[in-house]
């Protein structure tokens, strides 16, 4: 197993979180429940960041792939 399939970059979580800022900058009017959904979400994200091998779950998944790959929002 390499060091890149058991952990990630300390910093690839940052293009996610700052695309998070913008998205919800860019977003109109939105449900209360919804606005503290999302911030929930994106706060567990900054948190604990991008599943490894070492995540039970995740544990047959490598998600080091996802989280090299640039994603644009449409």
């Amino acid at each position: 197993m390499t060091a890149v399939a058991e952990t990630l970059e300390v910093g690839s979580t940052a293009p996610y979180l700052a695309d998070f800022d913008a998205f919800v900058h860019g977003r109109g009017a939105e449900a209360p429940a919804v606005q503290a959904l999302r911030r929930a979400a994106i706060d567990r994200f900054a948190e604990v960041g991008f599943p490894t091998l070492r995540d039970e779950e995740w544990r047959f998944t490598n998600a080091a792939p996802i989280a090299r790959g640039r994603f644009e929002r449409r």
